[in-house]
C-alpha cells in the first residue's frame, strides 16, 4: 500500500492477505498448492509468502493453516 500525495510516494507498508500464498489478490487452488508443498517440504515459503500462508498466524504452516485457506476459497 502506498500513500501518494502529488505524485510522490510519502510512505508505504505491505499487506499481507491471510491464504494469498501467491500473491495475486485471489484465494484460489494455485495458493492451496503451494500451501500444501511447503507442509510437504516440496517448496520453500519465505517472509511475506510464509505469512500469507501462516493462516493461524502461530508461525507455523501446519495442516490447520491449509483447511484455513481451503474454507476461504470454498466459500468465494
Amino acid at each position: 500500500i502506498k500513500l501518494i500525495k502529488n505524485d510522490r510516494v510519502n510512505d508505504s507498508d505491505l499487506l499481507v492477505i491471510k491464504g494469498d500464498v501467491t500473491g495475486d489478490g485471489v484465494i484460489a487452488v494455485n495458493d492451496i498448492v503451494k500451501a500444501i508443498s511447503h507442509y510437504a517440504e516440496a517448496d520453500t515459503l519465505e517472509g511475506v509468502w510464509y505469512e500469507a500462508a501462516d493462516f493461524t498466524s502461530d508461525g507455523e504452516i501446519k495442516v490447520n493453516d491449509i483447511i484455513g485457506i481451503i474454507s476461504i476459497y470454498v466459500a468465494e
